[in-house]
């Protein structure tokens, strides 16, 4: 008959004994484990990142809360914009208007003009003028395929708004 001593024994001689070595190689391939899956997440994340977007992106998000307030204050004023495509034959041009709550012409500095397309983004286009006569202003867009795009406008306003900056926006359909 065996003693309770016994069969402690057995227990202890039927397990495995575990070893620095095993230790080791749980460690390593635990590790590795990790390392393959984050190589695999970098790998994938940078072959589809597109790169940035939009030029100073981080400048724009620091100015960000300049851009609100020159939103609200435009809306305070009654401001609006119209932009849109002027069509002639084969020529086309993106026009753009600023009036105010009257229906009056604004007095437009200068416009800087943004058309990014919707699919990808990854074609961008822009214009600057100098030149505004009576808050409108053209810009030649001939060359332009057919889509969605996004346009966004910068427009400084000149005397008696001291510089103002009005920001519009606008979703366009080339055909």
């Amino acid at each position: 008959m065996s003693s309770p001593s016994d069969h402690a024994e057995d227990i202890h001689a039927s397990a495995r004994r575990v070893t620095g070595w095993h230790v080791f190689l749980w460690m390593s391939l635990f590790f590795g484990f990790m390392f393959l899956v984050n190589g695999i997440f970098i790998w994938k994340a940078v072959t589809t990142f597109p790169g940035e977007e939009r030029k100073q992106a981080y400048l724009m998000g620091l100015d960000y809360n300049s851009r609100l307030e020159a939103r609200d204050r435009q809306a305070g004023q009654g401001w609006r914009a119209a932009i849109g495509m002027d069509v002639r034959g084969q020529i086309q041009r993106i026009a753009l208007e600023c009036m105010d709550a009257q229906g009056q012409a604004l007095p437009v500095k200068q416009v800087e003009l943004i058309l990014r397309r919707h699919t990808g983004g990854e074609d961008v286009r822009t214009w600057t003028s100098d030149t505004v006569s009576s808050g409108a202003v053209h810009f030649e867009a001939s060359d332009l395929t057919s889509g969605r795009w996004q346009a966004e406008a910068k427009i400084t306003l000149g005397a008696p708004y001291d510089d103002a900056v009005y920001y519009a926006e606008k979703a366009l359909v080339i055909r």
